[in-house]
């Protein structure tokens, strides 16, 4: 009996263990509110204690106004977090906050990163020239990558933009040196999730996924178009590496910016993780990411269409659920990789899943094969299939002596 004790221990321990090895970094800034200090830039510094998240982070830049707040008063800025970094960009250099150590993924491997972010400015558009979040240490020459904002015409929405910066805009690789979302809402509060994958010592591919701060995922890799719009994330670019020791270097706060006047820049920043193992996940009030413990990937069911379909029927809805919520793709050759099917379908992220399928034939029979990924990354690695055939059409009898 002893013995069954301490072998379920033992496994107590080490899955305790594997948890929280992958989570490399995490910030919630829970240790404390109050502003920044206005005399020195470092987090050793008392008053800094808050915005260093009680020395979470390793330094600071101060050039402009930047406190912790809390998430929930006066305003409900709608953040799972207790507190959130509020940041107001001043001239050139904003407020960069900026930690070292982390360890720089081996070829094959990725590093994920999670924010929760929310953006203010009433009236000015055009690029801000702020990146909030990137990597590196120090200044964007040093960055492989970085995480940038511009507000919209008609004062209501932002453009997200993730920077390569080893891809210039003079290299055969143009024009994939930027990959942007419009349409965000201001005054909203989002969840980002950002996997950085290592292809090789030079080359690295780029993954990205908004969510509301509920939990629902509203835009993935396809929803990132390159600067001509003629491809997404979804593509897998290849990726040039500026510096793959910079990896180890993470950025938060506005590392550059402008000062709006009148019309003040405010970034509202919480729930900060970097993690090494899979997509850091939701966070939850323990300071955890959530997903760490999810290693089953989703169940699907209730697949749609099956059976014969009328003659006539020129194109149908494919559907499927599953049991939490997930990324789908479809494709029509089996056996193949999630990671290599190029079609999600157009609904999806929750727990149900449809596309619409045209240009069919009667007298086919058509299978199509879904695998889908939940929010820890947990992928089907078998096929689900949705079969159906379109009927070969009505029949017709001839009285030949009609004929005659």
């Amino acid at each position: 009996m002893k013995r069954a004790w301490l072998f379920l221990v033992v496994l107590i321990l080490i899955n305790i263990s594997f948890i929280s090895s992958a989570i490399l970094f995490e910030s919630d800034w829970s240790n404390g509110t109050g502003p920044a200090s206005n005399v020195s830039s470092s987090c050793s510094h008392p008053t800094n204690w808050a915005i260093c998240d009680g020395g979470k982070w390793r330094s600071v830049l101060l050039a402009g106004k930047a406190q912790v707040i809390s998430a929930s008063n006066p305003d409900d800025l709608d953040f799972p977090t207790k507190n959130v970094l509020r940041d107001q960009p001043f001239g050139i250099q904003g407020n960069n906050l900026r930690v070292s150590g982390i360890a720089v993924p081996s070829i094959g491997e990725s590093i994920y990163y999670r924010w929760y972010f929310r953006f203010v400015q009433r009236y000015a558009t055009g690029d801000q020239g702020t990146h909030p979040i990137e990597d590196g240490n120090g200044g964007v020459a040093k960055t492989n990558w970085f995480f940038s904002i511009a507000p919209e015409a008609g004062n209501t929405t932002w453009l997200a933009e993730f920077n390569v910066n080893g891809n210039s805009h003079n290299s055969a690789n143009w024009p994939n040196t930027r990959f942007k979302k419009t349409g965000l809402n201001k005054d909203q509060t989002y969840r980002f999730e950002l996997q950085f994958y290592r292809n090789s010592t030079t080359i690295f591919q780029l993954h990205v996924r908004i969510y509301h701060s509920n939990g629902t995922l509203l835009f993935d890799d396809a929803a990132f178009l390159n600067d001509n719009g003629s491809g997404s994330l979804v593509n897998n670019y290849s990726l040039n590496i500026n510096n793959i020791s910079e990896v180890g270097w993470i950025n938060a706060g506005s590392n550059g910016g402008v000062d709006g006047g009148d019309d003040p820049i405010l970034y509202y920043t919480g729930g900060f993780a970097v993690c090494d193992t899979s997509w850091c996940g939701p966070y939850n009030s323990t300071n955890q990411s959530q997903n760490q413990s999810d290693t089953t990937p989703p169940v699907r069911s209730l697949g749609s269409p099956s059976g014969l379909l009328p003659y006539n029927t020129t194109q149908t809805t494919l559907s499927l659920t599953t049991n939490e919520a997930a990324t789908c793709k479809y494709g029509t050759t089996a056996n193949t990789a999630y990671s290599s099917i190029a079609n999600n379908f157009s609904t999806t992220g929750t727990t149900t899943h449809s596309q619409l399928v045209s240009g069919l034939t009667f007298n086919t029979t058509y299978n199509y094969y879904a695998r889908c990924n939940d929010t820890a990354n947990n992928v089907n690695t078998d096929d689900y299939t949705i079969t159906f055939r379109i009927s070969h059409g009505p029949d017709f009898t001839y009285n030949w002596n009609d004929w005659y």
